[in-house]
């Protein structure tokens, strides 16, 4: 290996000029034989120099000889000569046989002689080899003018073969922007004397080259146009117009005012291509947060404005109609649908498509209601209804409101009696019962519940689980509209579909039965007793309440006995005792009877309870004997009271009040007196109804202190501004009256058309019937005696929540004489038992609990 390194050494070239090829070169292989030849020698023929062989060897010396060396002239005669010669081939051989440093030498004139030859060669080599020969006289620095503007456009012309989009033109580009710059001076900076297909590409290369930057593509496009060179661009323009695709809303602006002022200039710029533009500047404002549709078109018409002051008519129009194309295809659903409604020969295919696209997505109130509008449009036709009503459906289903419009609509219509098929119907029906409890739905549901629920099972609603919770609310909605025959088929459906009945659901059913008189009461009751009976992990309490309440609301003592020995049963046979709830509701209306047989029910029940519960329950008897005191008499009322006392139940202020109200309504005003007076130390502040009641008769019997004193005791028992006193309130005016005080009723009263209508003052509003007692009250205006008038027989309460008669005894009482007064008494003591002991209110309400009440009379 040392000896071939050697030997390589020493084949160094001669002294002298010598070839850029030297050991390669023909021409200069032969020099090597002879003696170098002077500068001025001469030059062979074509013939001999065509005949030469010029072998092309990939490796060059490492180093090229100078240009002025005698080798490198003679080449430059040979390529001087080739360039003559009909091909193209030989002046490209020679020219690569040079070495690449040396190319950088070649004269200019050669030069240029040599790319007019190659602009012949074949079409598969001419790009590369004019790229090439462009690229290096760019490099050297040559003047681009001497190359001639046909050649320029030659070269081009070879480079824009390729795609905008092809690799090959990386590293191009610097010798692209060379010759366009030198052919833009070339040509008088008037691009009309270039060709339109290379302007094109010109641009469509630019448009590609700075794809990532707008700014440039711009400025290109408006030094084309500016120079007289917008005459057939619109297709390449066009491309480079709409490049804003992932611009901001400014760069997407400033190619709309590019666009005008093109064609401000005469280039034709498609309607098309500026709608396109005004719909993405929408999209960007839109994403901006602003209305872009507005921005859009302020922004077209700004440019149209500009126009028409630049005398500029005709490049106007085309801004004008394409902003009424997009104003056209960017309408809002609402306005396209409002179009369709006021077109009289709208189909139904144009009306369901316009119901579907203003239902799209989260639609507003204006949609919604138009969308209403045109499906209740397209039932007045005759044609297949299903799909815009289930369309329609589907887009109001969280709109309560108009879903139940739109089974309004149905069910006026009469759309069914038309064949549908059950998916709409039980689509229409869940639609319903999610707008439960509207009165509304609930109605719609019944009418549609019996044509969801068909015979057939594969197309009949069917109550799941997913759809209980609507079960329980339609069943719920049932039983409070006080229905049977709707919840009972409930009932029985959701059995039929494999499910159980919540127990709450039965529960209240039970009580809607028991509490509805009607002939079928006992039969459903009994089958639904039986229902919740079978279940034995369900408590029976609740039943027994319920049946208990039901029964007992009727107000009918025969209803009360019949519910009591339903629950006596129902408690013997599961081994209970029946709870205080349903006797608490129960007593009222069985010491509401005339009948003895039917209180004496009421007594036993009153025995069963314990006394730490039975304090609501004998209240409750104690006030219905009050009220059936007539009936019943004081005595029962006294009995109750004794043997609720001798059990150790407490007493409650509502004991007292109706105890007060006992002995009232039998005229014994002083026994009354002292019972309101024990009480409210015992027990608290009576019923304002109670005291309102006493103060009336005090008053009426000339005992107005005394009545005054009663309202002052009451109200100790209250703070400062929290009082109930309706009927205190009430009572005082009545009090004041027999006093001789002033009294200003006008405050209650008020003309309205002529009529005098009672209205309401610091809370209080008197009963018409307690108003006009009042005002037999007033003071006789002739100046005549006043004579003591008779209390009205049936008077109301001051609270109007139970009757409150001043008792016709006390004032009849009063206007006796001493005389008739003791042979009254006299006739009272007949009546009742002998006295064993007398009233002592300090000692409690009854000083010997064995001592009738009567006696303290």
């Amino acid at each position: 290996m040392r000896r071939i390194a050697l030997r390589l050494l020493e084949r160094r070239p001669p002294a002298g000029p010598s070839c850029s090829r030297w050991l390669s070169c023909t021409c200069c292989a032969r020099e090597r034989a002879r003696a170098p030849r002077p500068p001025d020698s001469p030059i062979p023929p074509v013939g001999v120099l065509q005949r030469m062989q010029t072998p092309h060897l990939p490796l060059p010396p490492p180093l090229p000889w100078s240009p002025d060396s005698q080798p490198f002239l003679r080449h430059m005669q040979i390529l001087s000569l080739a360039l003559l010669s009909p091909g193209a081939e030989e002046s490209w051989s020679i020219y690569e046989a040079l070495h690449p440093e040396l190319r950088a030498a070649i004269p200019d004139d050669i030069f240029s002689s040599l790319i007019a030859r190659q602009l012949a060669a074949d079409k598969n080599l001419k790009r590369d080899r004019l790229v090439e020969l462009a690229n290096l006289a760019r490099v050297c620095g040559m003047d681009p003018a001497r190359l001639g503007a046909e050649s320029i456009k030659d070269i081009l012309k070879a480079m824009f073969a390729l795609e905008p989009e092809d690799k090959a033109w990386q590293g191009h580009y610097d010798t692209l922007d060379w010759l366009w710059a030198a052919l833009f001076e070339l040509i008088g900076r008037d691009f009309r004397r270039v060709s339109l297909r290379m302007k094109q590409d010109w641009l469509d290369v630019t448009n590609y080259r700075f794809r990532g930057d707008l700014s440039r593509t711009h400025a290109a496009l408006e030094h084309l146009v500016g120079h007289h060179g917008g005459v057939g661009i619109t297709k390449s323009a066009s491309k480079i117009l709409l490049r804003s695709r992932s611009a901001d809303a400014a760069t997407v602006a400033v190619s709309l005012r590019l666009a005008a002022w093109c064609l401000a200039r005469g280039v034709t710029v498609h309607e098309d291509t500026i709608v396109r533009i005004l719909s993405r500047l929408k999209v960007r404002h839109d994403a901006d947060g602003h209305d872009g549709r507005e921005r859009a078109r302020e922004a077209a018409e700004d440019l149209i404005a500009e126009l028409r002051e630049g005398e500029a008519h005709e490049a106007a129009v085309p801004i004008v109609l394409a902003l009424k194309h997009f104003e056209l295809i960017n309408r809002t659903p609402l306005e396209r649908a409002t179009t369709v409604a006021d077109d009289p020969e709208a189909t139904i295919g144009r009306l369901h498509s316009s119901v579907e696209k203003l239902l799209r997505g989260s639609p507003s109130d204006a949609e919604l209601q138009l969308a209403i509008k045109l499906c209740d449009r397209a039932l007045q036709m005759d044609a297949s209804l299903e799909p815009i009503l289930m369309t329609t459906l589907n887009g109001v289903r969280n709109h309560p409101r108009y879903a139940l419009k739109v089974a309004e609509m149905c069910f006026q219509s009469n759309v069914f009696r038309h064949p549908f098929s059950s998916a709409f119907k039980n689509k229409l029906l869940m639609a319903m019962l999610d707008c439960l409890p509207s009165p509304t739905a609930y109605d719609i549901v019944v009418r549609l519940y019996p044509l969801a629920r068909t015979p057939d099972e594969a197309q009949r609603y069917t109550w799941t689980h997913a759809t209980a919770p609507q079960w329980h609310k339609l069943f719920a909605a049932a039983v409070r509209r006080r229905q049977l025959h709707f919840p009972s088929r409930l009932y029985a459906d959701l059995m039929a579909d494999g499910l159980r009945v919540p127990q709450r659901a039965q529960i209240s059913f039970i009580k809607l039965i028991a509490s509805t008189p009607s002939d079928s009461r006992a039969i459903l009751l009994d089958r639904h007793i039986k229902d919740y009976l079978w279940n034995e992990a369900q408590p029976v309490q609740p039943l027994m309440v319920a049946v208990a309440q039901g029964l007992g609301s009727t107000g009918i003592s025969a209803d009360a006995a019949r519910a009591t020995q339903l629950c006596r049963r129902i408690a013997a046979g599961a081994g209970v005792t029946i709870p205080a709830r349903a006797i608490e509701s129960l007593v009222a209306s069985l010491f509401s009877s005339s009948n003895i047989e039917t209180r004496a029910l009421g007594r036993q029940l009153l025995e069963q309870l314990p006394p730490s519960d039975a304090s609501k329950a004998y209240t409750l008897a104690l006030s219905a004997l009050v009220k059936n005191i007539r009936a019943a008499g004081l005595q029962q009322v006294i009995a109750l009271y004794r043997n609720m006392d001798e059990t150790g139940v407490p007493a409650t202020s509502g004991v007292g009040s109706s105890l007060l109200m006992a002995v009232l309504k039998e005229g014994h005003l002083d026994s009354a007196l002292a019972i309101f007076r024990t009480a409210s130390k015992q027990v608290g502040p009576v019923k304002s109804a109670a005291v309102g009641r006493l103060m009336i008769n005090l008053a009426l019997a000339g005992r107005t202190d005394e009545a005054y004193a009663v309202e002052r005791e009451w109200r100790a028992h209250f703070p400062a501004g929290v009082e109930y006193d309706k009927g205190v309130y009430g009572a005082r005016m009545v009090v004041d009256f027999k006093a001789g005080k002033e009294v200003d009723l006008s405050i209650f009263t008020s003309n309205i058309e002529g009529r005098v209508l009672l209205k309401r003052h610091k809370g209080y509003k008197p009963t018409l019937p307690f108003f006009k007692f009042i005002e037999t009250l007033r003071p006789k205006e002739d100046g005549l005696k006043e004579e003591e008038e008779e209390v009205p027989k049936d008077s109301v309460d001051l609270l109007g929540v139970e009757e409150a008669t001043p008792a016709p005894a006390v004032a009849a009482r009063a206007s006796m004489s001493a005389s008739e007064r003791e042979a009254s008494t006299v006739r009272c003591k007949r009546a009742v038992p002998p006295l064993t002991r007398s009233w002592d209110a300090s000692e409690g309400w009854l000083v010997d609990r064995r001592v009738d009440m009567v006696s303290m009379i």
